[in-house]
């Protein structure tokens, strides 16, 4: 297999599908038309074995999966929980933001209102030290 995902086999049988097309297009050459022909018989039957192989696999996996679930039922519920998880956590994690923004901006608003207290203390003994100082 190729980096390009596509199988050496199928990629050799398309190029000499799309070269012989050509050459049969512009020349009318008959060996050309056998060779595009042959060329793509060859790659449909690369993909169908391809899907074949495909479908086997799938057929087995799913087999897999179901002797999996009927031998290992408490697994299967921990994957489901996982993938609960998975889906809840992202939701927890905006409530646990929100929730430390809205205590953030209280605990802000409370040391507000502390100084305020602080300040009418201060202005208080002032109040009691001038009125005592004037006396």
């Amino acid at each position: 297999m190729s980096t390009t995902g596509i199988p050496t086999q199928l990629r050799t049988a398309l190029e000499a599908y799309k070269t012989n097309y050509a050459a049969f297009k512009v020349s009318g050459d008959a060996a050309n038309k056998t060779a595009y022909e042959n060329a793509l018989a060859s790659a449909n039957q690369i993909i169908n074995q391809s899907m074949n192989v495909n479908e086997k696999n799938d057929q087995f996996i799913q087999s897999f999966i179901n002797n999996y679930q009927k031998d290992n039922p408490e697994i299967v519920k921990l994957q489901q929980q996982s993938k609960k998880i998975q889906e809840e956590g992202p939701k927890l994690q905006g409530e646990l933001v929100r929730s430390k923004q809205i205590h953030q901006r209280q605990a802000i608003e409370v040391n507000e209102t502390a100084l305020y207290v602080k300040a009418g203390i201060v202005v208080g003994l002032l109040a009691v030290v001038g009125i005592v100082g004037s006396l």
